[in-house]
Order: structure tokens, then sequence, then C-alpha cells
């Protein structure tokens, strides 16, 4: 399905040894899906007038919330899990390559800005590529260092 170099495959990788994690999110995503589809399948009873009475309602309203609730905060936090992490293995692993990098190879084919990047992006990974200072006082016209994410 997948080609063996594909960017998906090298991407994975990284996941991988998250499996619990993704399993969770998968699992408690799937919990809230049925939850709509009962809740659904109520509210079209409850409108046709087959539904047997409004406090068996109320009930299943409210228990369908009381395991909604503890289901959508685990599948948040299982997915921020893994996603954070595999994110920080990925940066971390991009991080050594450039550090592996010749200088000759690095001064060559990269500017000092690139060098200027990846320090402060080790120092803090959230930052926006408005917040990064480079050397240089001049930007190509009509670029909008605002409304671009720097991605790593």
């Amino acid at each position: 399905m997948f080609r063996s170099n594909s960017a998906f495959r090298r991407l994975a990788r990284y996941v991988r040894p998250y499996n619990l994690w993704v399993f969770i999110t998968v699992i408690t995503s799937l919990c809230l899906a049925a939850i709509d589809i009962v809740l659904g399948k109520a509210i079209e009873q409850m409108a046709q007038g087959t539904f047997s009475s409004t406090q068996n309602m109320i009930y299943l309203v409210v228990g369908m919330t009381l395991i909604g609730m503890p289901c959508k905060f685990v599948m948040r936090y299982a997915s921020a899990r893994f996603s954070v992490s595999a994110l920080r293995d990925l940066r971390g692993d991009l991080i050594h390559k450039f550090c592996d990098l010749p200088v000759s190879s690095v001064e060559r084919k990269f500017t000092g800005d690139l060098i200027a990047i990846l320090s402060q992006i080790g120092t803090d990974p959230d930052l926006l590529l408005s917040e990064i200072q480079l050397n240089t006082d001049e930007q190509p016209e009509g670029f909008l260092p605002d409304s671009i994410d720097f991605v790593f």
C-alpha cells in the first residue's frame, strides 16, 4: 500500500514506541462515537414518540454524559501524550542529524541563520518563525513571519 520509503513509513517509526497511547486514543474515540450514535437514536425515537418516557431519556443523557466526559479527557490526554512524545523524538533526531554534519558542509550549504534557528529551537521548541532572531534585517517582499509557524 505504501512505498517502502514513503513519508508515512518514516514518520510511523516515531509513533511506534507509543502504540499504547495510540490504541487508547482510538478506543476512547470509538466510545465517544458510540455515545453520539446512542444519543442520536434516542432523540430520533423521542421525536417519533416511540421512546418509553422522558425520565428514561434524562437518565440516558446523564449516563452518557458521565461516561463521555472521562472518555473525552482520556482521548485528549492520550492523543497529546503520543503526539508530543513522537514530535520530541523527531526533533531530537533532526537536531542530531544536523549536529553530525561536517562543519564545512553546513557552511557551504547553509547560512549561519540555520544554526541560529536550530540553537533557538533547541532551547524553546515552541517558537514561532516571527520570534526567531536572524542575522539579517532583510526580508523578502510579501513575507509575513507572523502567519507562519516554524515546523520542525
